[in-house]
Formats: structure tokens, C-alpha cells, sequence
């Protein structure tokens, strides 16, 4: 029994996935600093992707079994049955849908809720299978890190300038992301003969793709910053922030002949600032003081990078 639970919550992978949902952070405070009725209840209305996540991420895990070596799937590796991931991921998929038509008014809530299961069944399997082709990385961002945000703000009606230039900024910030694990894969998914963005692109073009994608991101987050923070020392902080991440991860790069295998401090930074930058963000929205902000970033970093 305790040997089923627990492979259960390892093919969950991650689980409560608050390193994804976190992105909703700043909209939150956005919404709440234009006058809507943002209290810790709200919280609820990020419910439907944690169960949806989870079953999700057991079908990946079912997908991904037979060609998976032992240490990574506790379905190859004989820890849980087959049969009992997939009714706990459709426990999961009826449970979030469940959440969605109780906790969301919005029609369109609903349509975009509907997109998302799709593309993240088609992402790990159905035949499409999106996760082994070059469509990869936009649909991953699009799942783990935008599809919270997206529905926060269509469920309030509420697009300004300032949270679409932040919610594209994630997109493409986060884009970079997904590129650099089929760069970091690229060996092994072209052994496989798998698609992905970095065996199509090759490894340079792909290293040199996900520059641009931070340095896109980067700019439309900060300009969604300086559209509402005002003080001009807090936009010269981020903005050097921004560019300490950007220089450090491409020389970084060029040093290694742009052949990246693995996750580094270097190449991880601009994703540590990103964080920062949305968190610090949302903390100056809602007028938290700076002490608290600090503490605030480091325990959300303590667990992936100290």
C-alpha cells in the first residue's frame, strides 16, 4: 500500500507544482491593486491546476515508461502498477475539471480549461506527442508557467498593459527554458531519434534561439515593471539584474562552444532572476516591505538553488 502511494506521488512528479503556479503572484497583485476582491480565497481558484498537474504529469509518466530506465519511472521500475497511475490520473483530470466549472464563471474560463487538457495530453501522448517535436518548448511554457496566469485574468476580465507585457514577457522568458532542456537532452533525444527543438534547430542555433527569447522576455517585463513602478532606482536594480543574467549565461555559452549538457549556476541564473523579478514585482505592488521581500525570495530559492 505505502509502496503504491508512494509511486503514485513520484509519477506525480513535483507535486504541489507551487515552483509553476508562483508565475500567478503578480497578476494576483495586479488585479488586487486595480480594486477587484483579491483575498486569500482566491488561492482556490489555482485548486483546478494542481489536480490537473498531477494527472498530467502521471499520464507523462505512463507515456514515458517503456522507454524510461528504472531510476527515472517507478512504472518501469516496478514500484506501482500501470493500471494504478492511469485511475489516479483520471481521479486527478475529473477532480480539476470539477474545479473549474464550480470555482470559474467565465464560459471562455472554461473553453481555455479545455485547450489546456488537450494540449497537455497531446504534449505527452495521443499519437502528437508534442514533447518529442519542435512545438515542444512553446507549448511546455505555455502549460507549466502562462496557462494560471492567463485564466486568472480572462476570469476577471482584466487585460492592461501591464499584465499582458508581463504575462508575454513569462511566455517567452520561459520558452528560453524549454529550449535549454532539449538542448541539455539533445544527445540522448537524437540517439532516440526524437524531434525535439534542439535535433531540428541543432544545438548552437537552439542555444543562440534561447538568448534571444530571454532577452525579448526580459524587456517586456521590465517595460510591464516601469509602467507601474515608479521609482526609478527599483527599475536601474532590475534592468542590472537583467543584464548580469543575460551577459553571464551567454559567455557562459560561448566559453563551452555553445554545447550545453547540464544545469549550471550560469545557465540557471536568468531563471533565478526571473523569479525575482515577479516576486519582487508583486511584492512592491502590494507595498510589501523590502525585509520581507528578501525573505520571501529565499525561501523560494532554498529548496532549488542553495
Amino acid at each position: 500500500m505505502l509502496k503504491n502511494i508512494s509511486g503514485i506521488y513520484e509519477s506525480s512528479r513535483k507535486f504541489p507544482y507551487e515552483q509553476y503556479l508562483i508565475t500567478s503572484f503578480p497578476f494576483f497583485a495586479i488585479l488586487f491593486m486595480n480594486g477587484f476582491n483579491i483575498s486569500f480565497y482566491s488561492l482556490f481558484l489555482l485548486a483546478p491546476f494542481i489536480t490537473v498537474m498531477a494527472g498530467l504529469f502521471m499520464y507523462n509518466t505512463i507515456c514515458d515508461a517503456p522507454q524510461d530506465p528504472e531510476f527515472k519511472n517507478p512504472i518501469t521500475r516496478g514500484d506501482v502498477s500501470k493500471k494504478t497511475v492511469k485511475l489516479s490520473m483520471w481521479a486527478c483530470v475529473v477532480l480539476s475539471i470539477f474545479l473549474v466549472l464550480l470555482l470559474y464563471k467565465s464560459y471562455v474560463s472554461d473553453l481555455i480549461f479545455i485547450l489546456y487538457l488537450f494540449l497537455s495530453f497531446t504534449y505527452s501522448g495521443l499519437r502528437l506527442r508534442f514533447k518529442e517535436t519542435i512545438l515542444g518548448p512553446p507549448v511546455a511554457s505555455f502549460l507549466l508557467f502562462c496557462a494560471a496566469p492567463l485564466l486568472l485574468l480572462v476570469e476577471f476580465s482584466y487585460f492592461n498593459n501591464s499584465a499582458i507585457l508581463l504575462l508575454l514577457g513569462l511566455f517567452i522568458v520561459y520558452l528560453g527554458h524549454e529550449i535549454k532542456h532539449t538542448i541539455i537532452e539533445y544527445d540522448m533525444d537524437k540517439s532516440a531519434n526524437c524531434q525535439t527543438f534542439a535535433v531540428v534547430i541543432g544545438k548552437k542555433n537552439s542555444t543562440i534561439i534561447e538568448y534571444l527569447t530571454l532577452i525579448i522576455g526580459f524587456v517586456l517585463i521590465l517595460m510591464s515593471i516601469n509602467l507601474i513602478v515608479t521609482s526609478s532606482i527599483i527599475t536601474i536594480v532590475f534592468s542590472l539584474l537583467t543584464l548580469i543574467a543575460i551577459i553571464s549565461t551567454i559567455l557562459y555559452g560561448y566559453k563551452n562552444n555553445y554545447d550545453i549538457t547540464k544545469d549550471t549556476f550560469y545557465n540557471d541564473l536568468p531563471y533565478i532572476t526571473t523569479k525575482i523579478l515577479y516576486i519582487g514585482y508583486a511584492c512592491l505592488i502590494l507595498n510589501i516591505p523590502e525585509l520581507i521581500i528578501f525573505f520571501i525570495i529565499w525561501i523560494l530559492f532554498t529548496d532549488k538553488y542553495l
